[in-house]
């Protein structure tokens, strides 16, 4: 009895405990939004990013003018690596330098209003 007691805590605690940490680090009020602006290659790159209560860069949203074809490619590679690297001094995507740019310069902008961030890296 007391392991299946056991073996049902466990469960509920999986079936439960996973969504409540996915839902409150999406709820959570401490995630603050950072937005700045770059000059992209036609147009500006607006970028908006979430800061999470550790100074991490939680999300990335990228908007622009640019040429679809050849911007896409620089918004899926720069994303990933600002995330992955925690800063906006990446290597630029071959091939779409200027919204490339446009986008470092956005994250850096807007990573300036949230000084810490900027310090740790």
């Amino acid at each position: 009895m007391k392991v299946k007691i056991m073996k049902i805590a466990v469960i509920l605690f999986v079936v439960l405990g996973i969504p409540y940490a996915y839902i409150s680090e999406k709820l959570d009020p401490s995630i603050k939004e950072y937005t700045g602006v770059g000059e992209g290659y036609k147009s500006e790159v607006n970028v908006t990013l979430k800061i999470n209560r550790k100074d991490e860069i939680v999300d990335l949203k990228i908007k622009h003018g640019d040429t679809p074809e050849i911007a896409e490619k620089a918004v899926a590679g720069m994303k990933k690596r600002i995330i992955e690297k925690q800063t906006w001094d990446v290597d630029e995507e071959a091939g779409a330098t200027a919204t490339s740019e446009g986008i470092k310069e956005a994250v850096k902008n807007a990573l300036e209003k949230n000084k810490k961030v900027v310090d740790k890296n």
